[in-house]
């Protein structure tokens, strides 16, 4: 009991974290941006980076 309150705990503490990101396709940076900062975007491949 105490592992799995231990366990919604820390998912509980880290929900700030995964909304403060801009959702996917949205914008999330460029001149004069005052918004979010952090996009969900992930690199499939070294290509395009």
């Amino acid at each position: 009991m105490i592992r799995l309150a231990a366990a919604i705990s820390t998912l509980l503490a880290l929900i700030p974290f995964t909304t403060a990101q801009a959702p996917e396709w949205a914008q999330c940076g460029g001149s004069g941006w005052t918004g979010d900062t952090v996009s969900t975007t992930l690199v499939l491949h070294p290509a395009y980076l």
